[in-house]
């Protein structure tokens, strides 16, 4: 902060070091110092708009929609008018992760092309509506539209010339489980969760860590066989395996469930 008085875009660098203050009380999940930070941020742009386009707004509007989709996973749906808030929190991200697309596309610069993929791979997985962290999968069935966009924004993506780098990759398996999620390929998307995992895991990249093991977790639970919470007595047993089936008082096999 001492150097910015010496630089030639005073603006520009304090938005930089504020971008970079944002992403760091994201990481921590100091959700109270994130929102100051990122309204003193956004009051520099709007005093500067042009001054201040690029790479640096870029981040921080994605850090300023991430600070949504955070507070989308926690809501309570079942509370009367939730539905009302979760739109209303759910277009500003929308917007900001829109905003921040349209400011990497000015940066001429390698963060550029790399920041408007990271952007674009997170607005496919808000329009998809599983949570950014994967805690809201199945609870929300998104609009067809969205579902379809979600599918454009990501061919868009791997048609261009935008290198795909390891975290990258990482965003687009989290956005592709999502997506193959709502299209009912659920070991597909358990495949694209177990991906992003170990790329995480590989790129110590912890809170993405848990964002992929969230989604595992839930795929998991969808697809494994489990037996019905009623205990079995060791007498039913004796009867299922050696009775003979056509006896009076028959006690059928039990057959395995699927859990739901």
């Amino acid at each position: 902060m001492a150097l910015v008085p010496k630089s030639s875009n005073p603006r520009y660098l304090t938005l930089e070091l504020i971008t970079a203050k944002t992403r760091m009380y994201l990481t921590q999940k100091k959700m109270e110092k994130l929102k100051t930070t990122l309204e003193e941020a956004m009051m520099i742009m709007e005093t500067d708009p042009l001054g201040c386009t690029g790479r640096a707004a870029g981040w921080l509007f994605i850090n300023h929609a991430r600070n949504m989709t955070a507070q989308l996973s926690y809501l309570n749906l079942s509370k009367p008018g939730a539905f009302n808030v979760y739109n209303g929190i759910f277009n500003t991200a929308k917007t900001s992760f829109l905003r921040s697309m349209t400011n990497f596309k000015r940066d001429g610069g390698n963060d550029g092309p790399f920041g408007f993929g990271f952007a674009l791979c997170r607005l496919v997985i808000l329009l998809l509506r599983c949570g950014d962290n994967g805690l809201t999968m199945g609870l929300i069935k998104p609009p067809d539209d969205d579902i379809i966009s979600a599918e454009k924004y990501m061919r868009h993506l791997e048609d261009s010339d935008i290198p795909i780098t390891k975290i990258l990759e990482m965003q687009l398996r989290l956005a592709k489980c999502d997506y193959v999620f709502h299209r009912s390929h659920l070991t597909r998307a358990f495949e694209h969760a177990t991906e992003a995992y170990n790329l995480a895991t590989a790129m110590n990249l912890l809170e993405f860590t848990e964002h992929a093991h969230n989604r595992m977790s839930f795929l998991n639970s969808k697809q494994s066989i489990t037996w019905p919470d009623d205990d079995i007595s060791e007498e039913d047993v004796n009867r299922i395996l050696f009775e003979d089936s056509t006896s009076e008082g028959e006690i059928h096999p039990r057959e395995y469930i699927l859990s739901s």
